[in-house]
């Protein structure tokens, strides 16, 4: 048997990827014996039925039909789910599909996050969400997961201590992105001394390039939101020096915590404000 599958355009590299994959799993050649063809027809055809369900899955999640995708795996997880067999091409199906699930699941939940960005339609936060629990049925380790449940945590309910607790599941790995996260949420909550730990922890680390730029709008949209939470430009300070390198937005932050806080409220932080004011001058000039 020969099998193929059309999809848009996608990189050479996820190209041989999937062609492997299909190769792997569709049954080229099968052998029938004459005393048992029926029963064997009948089966064969189950099995290219799930094989094939599975390949046009992966090619409509690469080609971005991310809701087909979704649904054909979960179908398939119906069907096959409790299927008890030997055969290599379904085995292989069921051990990888709660992983493919946990992919388009996720993508799908960063893409309500995105429009829920622009929009701000609660509708797409909760779509957000319901995917996030979703795939916490196959999964409580998935960290790119994770890190969307923090922030949806943070967004749908201002439940720092339960955002804080996902971001922990993940917390041995050495990556700056949970730190990120990890760090606003002490700083919402008033802590700066832990909020600086963590930034300066998570500059160590690699995150991609637009990180930074990610953070800071995202930081300046809570603050549109709650105006008094005047110790996140503090946060703002230390992303535009340390990660972004960009003094004069820096100076601009660090200035704004000490207009709009006392001495009463973070007097440490804000002599270090002063001092990072200081040296930017210095560098500046």
């Amino acid at each position: 048997m020969e099998g193929v599958v059309t999809h848009k355009p996608i990189s050479s590299e996820i190209s041989k990827s999937f062609s492997k994959e299909f190769a792997e799993l569709f049954p080229r050649r099968l052998l029938i014996q004459e005393e048992n063809d029926l029963f064997a027809f009948d089966l064969v055809s189950n099995i290219v039925n799930i094989v094939s369900k599975y390949i046009v899955g992966i090619a409509s999640y690469i080609s971005g039909d991310l809701i087909y995708a979704k649904d054909l795996f979960f179908s398939l997880q119906n069907e096959i789910g409790s299927l008890k067999t030997d055969i290599i091409f379904i085995s292989k199906i069921k051990q990888r599909l709660p992983n493919r699930l946990v992919e388009v699941l996720f993508n799908l939940s960063l893409q309500q996050y995105f429009i829920y960005r622009k929009t701000k339609d609660i509708s797409n936060l909760n779509q957000m969400g319901e995917y996030l629990n979703e795939i916490e049925k196959y999964t409580s380790s998935h960290y790119p997961s994770n890190l969307l449940k923090s922030i949806y945590l943070f967004l749908s309910k201002r439940d720092v201590k339960s955002a804080i607790n996902v971001l922990k599941r993940n917390k041995d790995l050495r990556d700056g992105l949970w730190r990120f996260n990890y760090a606003f949420l002490k700083a919402y909550e008033g802590n700066l001394d832990a909020a600086h730990r963590a930034y300066k922890n998570a500059f160590k680390y690699s995150y991609p390039d637009i990180t930074p730029m990610q953070i800071e709008e995202f930081i300046i949209d809570i603050l549109t939101e709650e105006p008094d939470k005047n110790q996140l430009y503090y946060c703002l300070g230390l992303i535009n020096y340390y990660a972004k390198q960009d003094l004069a937005s820096a100076k601009r932050d660090f200035q704004l915590f000490l207009d709009k806080t006392t001495e009463d409220e973070y007097s440490k932080h804000r002599k270090l404000a002063h001092n990072f004011i200081l040296r930017i001058d210095s560098e500046l000039t």
